[in-house]
């Protein structure tokens, strides 16, 4: 019966990669207009906005489709052969067009009705503003893009066609898979090309007209940008939409058609970033910028020609003197904070955004005492809401284990979050009588924040916790420190200042915050004596001190 059982689901599964590998053929051949049988059923692969995913997935998957569906494949990649071209005023892109057919460009008024005869004023506005693109990218963002195609598409400009596309898809960056460009480093190069819509007036576009043409010429040279420059990594397209679709905020904040997409990841935080479709998470690209400015996004794609996205990330955060555990708590936070909640010091447009959803319903705290026991993948993060009395408790767990993060894990790790009015000493103080533990076998790879009355509670503090410490010789007392530095001077006295404990130290990530610990030994390795003791740390030029008091146990 049990072979019987996993003959059944291999045989399913199977069955189900081979249809999206026919998906992804027959809409690579369908956007092409490469006449082809298709089922009476047939949904194209959905791609989202761009069809830069779609090749990608063609790249993913090439061995294992058929010569016919290869051969095909290869004549999709083609060079679709317009009417013109003009060069723009920069001479860094040439765009192609018809002025007669159903490529034609056209302008919509307000009303979304063609404009006769606008086709030039159409091809005039692309000029324009892809040259806008060019400098604020490459320019002042500093992204690298040397380009040269030689005489592909008729000089060695980069090359935008004016098409009617498929309904909704608003353009997409064209590279072939089998010829990458000679390696620079780990990631493989591909020289592209553009295609955009030519008008962005049906409603299936969240931005019709001229906006949308703005964003989606952002959104497309990034990724020229990205596969010239920098490098594909296949597994990780959340990234490249990602960035992407941050562009087209940086470029054109005027615009938003980026919050037709968030709502996603608003209701799925539960769901690791690096399974989502990229294009929702385009408020982690925002929430990096607004915390070290574009210069931290820059750096990571420097990483990424050697290293993944996650993984050059991580670098890029380290040189910036933090990490990518403690700011996605950070982000967590951030999140919390949009819609009827938004609060000064978070985003910047987060009135507009949609607000998280939590796990379950408002948890009531009963007999003094509530709990939750779940799983996390990495790098996600859960919201849960309790009810003390007047008060209200919003829980945020995020799961941080990079590890199973950098591998693409979809394991889940177990927790159990209790929130109790009782006097355990080894629960951390919420607020007004409250105090919260997290259990979990390996804390530095979890956060924990815990919101009282739309206050953060005690984590986000500089107190050191927990405080009264009651020392066995094991448990630790944690000291918050600014940030994640390579090695903290710390110091412990008795209020007689008599030095007990002195230790460079490297900060520990507990609960969505660096810290560093004492076990409550001395330098001997004998249990301090209970009393009243003073902490010093210092590290990067900056010092701190304070007091807590020790029991003995």
């Amino acid at each position: 019966m049990r072979v019987l059982l996993i003959s059944i689901l291999f045989f399913a599964s199977v069955f189900s990669q081979d249809k999206k590998i026919e998906q992804i053929y027959l809409t690579i051949c369908d956007r092409a207009g490469i006449n082809v049988d298709k089922p009476l059923n047939f949904k194209p692969f959905d791609s989202g906005k761009c069809g830069f995913g779609l090749y990608v997935e063609a790249l993913k998957n090439w061995d294992k489709f058929d010569l016919i569906q290869k051969t095909n494949i290869q004549k999709s990649l083609e060079r679709p052969a317009l009417q013109t071209s003009i060069v723009t005023p920069s001479g860094k892109f040439r765009i192609h067009f018809d002025t007669t057919g159903v490529n034609t460009p056209f302008l919509i008024d307000e009303f979304g009705n063609r404009i006769p005869n606008s086709w030039r004023m159409y091809v005039d506005s692309i000029a324009k503003y892809i040259d806008s693109v060019y400098n604020v990218e490459v320019n002042y963002l500093g992204f690298e893009f040397n380009f040269n195609d030689d005489t592909l598409g008729g000089g060695n400009e980069y090359d935008i066609y004016i098409q009617n596309l498929s309904e909704g898809l608003y353009g997409e960056t064209v590279f072939d898979p089998l010829n990458p460009l000679p390696r620079t480093g780990n990631a493989q190069r591909f020289l592209s090309y553009m295609r955009i819509d030519n008008s962005y007036s049906e409603s299936s576009y969240y931005t019709q007209g001229i906006n949308a043409l703005k964003v989606t010429l952002a959104h497309e040279f990034g990724h020229a940008i990205q596969l010239l420059s920098y490098g594909l990594w296949e597994q990780d397209l959340w990234f490249y939409e990602m960035t992407s679709t941050w562009l087209e905020e940086f470029v054109f904040d005027d615009v938003n058609d980026y919050y037709a997409y968030i709502p996603r990841f608003f209701k799925y935080t539960s769901t690791p970033i690096y399974q989502h479709d990229g294009y929702d998470l385009v408020v982690f690209g925002i929430f990096l910028q607004e915390r070290f400015t574009h210069k931290l996004i820059v750096n990571a794609w420097e990483f990424i020609k050697n290293y993944p996205p996650l993984s050059s990330l991580e670098l890029a955060l380290n040189k910036f003197n933090s990490s990518l555990k403690y700011e996605f708590v950070e982000f967590a936070l951030w999140n919390l904070y949009t819609g009827k909640r938004a609060k000064y010091g978070y985003y910047k447009e987060a009135m507009n955004y949609p607000e998280i959803r939590f796990e379950t319903q408002p948890i009531a705290i009963t007999s003094n005492e509530a709990f939750i026991r779940n799983s996390a993948g990495a790098l996600s993060t859960q919201y849960y809401m309790f009810i003390w009395r007047s008060d209200t408790i919003i829980a945020i767990i995020s799961n941080v284990n990079l590890s199973y993060a950098f591998n693409r894990s979809v394991d889940e790790f177990n927790f159990e979050y209790h929130i109790t009015t009782g006097a355990y000493a080894d629960y951390t103080p919420i607020g007004n009588g409250l105090k919260s533990k997290l259990n979990v076998p390996d804390f530095d790879n979890w956060g924990n924040l815990n919101i009282l009355n739309s206050q953060v509670a005690i984590v986000k503090n500089d107190n050191v916790f927990p405080n009264p410490f009651y020392a066995d010789g094991f448990e630790k007392l944690l000291i918050p420190v600014e940030s994640a530095f390579q090695e903290v001077e710390l110091k412990i006295f008795t209020a007689g200042l008599d030095l007990v404990y002195s230790a460079k130290v490297k900060p520990e990530f507990n609960f969505g915050n660096y810290f560093v610990s004492w076990n409550g030994r001395n330098n001997s390795g004998e249990i301090a004596k209970s009393g009243v003791y003073i902490y010093f740390v210092s590290a990067g030029g900056k010092e701190k001190l304070g007091k807590f008091v020790l029991i003995r146990k």
